[in-house]
């Protein structure tokens, strides 16, 4: 069972990370478009090159129309991006917490 366990973890890191360097090499249009929107915060647009956000709008399947639900948001740093990669006939919902929202 364990030998088991561990052969698909060890597929899943391969199958990622192989899928993640499809991604990186190439991201699609509108996910960089998205990150290259002039209208993100400076401070947001300085953590690109670490956060790769092209790159995570692409492996997570994030596209033009599609609907997408963000949980935590945070500082709302993917919420833009995620907003202008689903454009006008997508819709991106995000969830917070209440006790979040009120502090």
């Amino acid at each position: 069972m364990f030998r088991t366990h561990s052969i698909i973890y060890v597929l899943t890191i391969a199958l990622t990370s192989f899928a993640g360097t499809a991604f990186a090499q190439n991201p699609p249009a509108y996910a960089t478009a998205a990150v290259a929107d002039s209208a993100r915060p400076a401070e947001q647009r300085a953590d690109d090159a670490a956060r790769m956000p092209a790159t995570v709008i692409a492996f997570a399947r994030v596209r033009p129309g599609a609907v997408v639900a963000e949980l935590r948001p945070g500082r709302g740093y993917y919420t833009r991006i995620i907003s202008k990669a689903v454009g006008a006939n997508g819709k991106l919902y995000v969830v917070e917490s209440a006790e979040r929202v009120q502090a």
